[in-house]
């Protein structure tokens, strides 16, 4: 019998996002003899399905749609104690109240909540009632910045003895690509040697207003030699394509949309200037990866980006909704190659705090300080079970509805 502990990584989905990537780039990095890990999807779509089996681990999906209808978390229920004990670590909050609503009083697991972002667009009372509940079926909380922390101790309520911020991490040695490298990417890729390169990688929601940066390009001198790629897919893509529309005509002609990319490495080494005006961030990898690759940063000022991008050092931070600013940002990169090169060379260095191994390490840390093995026994009746899950349930209709509303509200 094996003496390792067993992890379920769980997640809502296998795309391309930060979280995802996360997930399996923890999986290349993890200590085989000492845990056991699968994946837990809990929907479509399965982008990274194959990267993660042709690593070894075995991927399971249990779908939950988004209304988080009772028979599908019933089925993820027993799911859940098919297991037996393990550690179930679930990453973003959707996921998290799925596996802990379906798991309350499942003896034999316990449960890491992982928070990605501050979600504020979907939150609410019922998100904090949600985590009053959950919380005694909880063993940690893991924030991947002291923004999130902060988030979940102040707004959420989280126990501090219960919380521990895990920075995220990348394999940094994917993204540090010689001079020699970067000029033959950029003529794989055809990249034009008079142009500046603007590259912006993230889904395309509309919490990351993707359209602000087109909307700042068009405010340039139609002279400046730019042009700008959109890595990445989502629902928001119909409201960036009408801004690109809407943008004159030349604008229009230099932006190129290229949804999912498996090699996002190769298209930042070829690219000059990465720009993204989020207004909502845990602590974004789109932007580590860009610093890894020796890019200056274009960036909103939100408390994620501190300690990440620093204005005038490896980049420039601008106002949440500061138009001038950014048009400012855009043109000085643009215009200013030895400023470009300067800011990449300490992206690069800023980068290297940021380390996959150095959060494979914390995150195990954190599964070993877990008892795993806890006793077996139901400890609730059945119907105080379903009477907190039925409970639960309700609060995550309120949660979905009120991003629902959040979300309309910006189309």
């Amino acid at each position: 019998m094996s003496d390792r502990v067993r992890i379920v990584l769980t997640i809502n989905n296998l795309e391309r996002g930060g979280a995802q990537n996360l997930v399996t780039n923890h999986l290349r990095y993890a200590n085989r003899d000492r845990f056991e890990y699968s994946v837990l999807s809990l929907g479509p779509p399965y982008d990274l399905r194959d990267a993660i089996t042709d690593l070894g681990y075995p991927v399971d999906v249990v779908r939950v749609g988004m209304n988080y209808p009772k028979k599908q978390i019933m089925e993820l229920r027993l799911f859940l104690k098919s297991l037996g004990s393990c550690i179930v670590h679930a990453h973003t909050d959707l996921a998290a109240f799925a596996t802990r609503a379906a798991g309350i009083d499942v003896q034999g697991i316990q449960h890491i909540a992982h928070f990605h972002s501050v979600y504020e667009r979907r939150f609410c009372d019922a998100y904090r009632s949600l985590e009053e509940r959950l919380g005694a079926f909880t063993a940690r909380y893991v924030a991947c910045s002291r923004n999130v922390e902060s988030f979940l101790a102040d707004r959420v309520g989280t126990e501090d003895s219960k919380t521990q911020t895990v920075e995220n991490g990348i394999n940094l040695s994917l993204f540090n690509k010689s001079e020699e490298d970067r000029q033959l990417l950029r003529k794989k890729l055809g990249f034009k040697s008079e142009e500046v390169n603007l590259i912006h990688v993230s889904r395309l929601i509309s919490t990351k207003r993707p359209e602000r940066v087109v909307r700042a390009l068009s405010q340039l001198p139609e002279n400046l030699p730019w042009r700008l790629r959109f890595l990445g897919e989502g629902d928001y893509r119909p409201n960036l394509e009408s801004a690109i529309n809407q943008a004159p005509k030349w604008v229009a002609e230099r932006v190129e949309l290229l949804g999912n990319q498996s090699n996002v490495a190769d298209w930042l080494a070829a690219s000059d200037v990465f720009v993204s005006f989020s207004e909502v961030e845990g602590l974004p990898i789109s932007v580590i990866e860009a610093m890894a690759s020796g890019l200056p940063c274009i960036v909103s000022d939100i408390p994620a980006i501190k300690g990440v991008v620093t204005d005038e050092t490896n980049g420039f931070v601008c106002g949440i909704d500061d138009d001038s600013r950014e048009v400012e940002a855009l043109r000085d990169l643009i215009e200013n190659r030895e400023q470009r090169t300067t800011f990449g060379e300490a992206s690069r260095q800023n980068a290297q705090q940021f380390r996959i191994e150095s959060y494979v390490e914390r995150i195990e840390d954190v599964y070993s300080s877990l008892n795993a093995t806890i006793d077996s026994e139901a400890t609730l009746g059945f119907l105080k079970q379903r009477s907190l899950i039925n409970q639960s349930l309700a609060d995550i209709t309120e949660i979905i509805r009120v991003h629902r509303q959040a979300k309309a509200a910006t189309k």
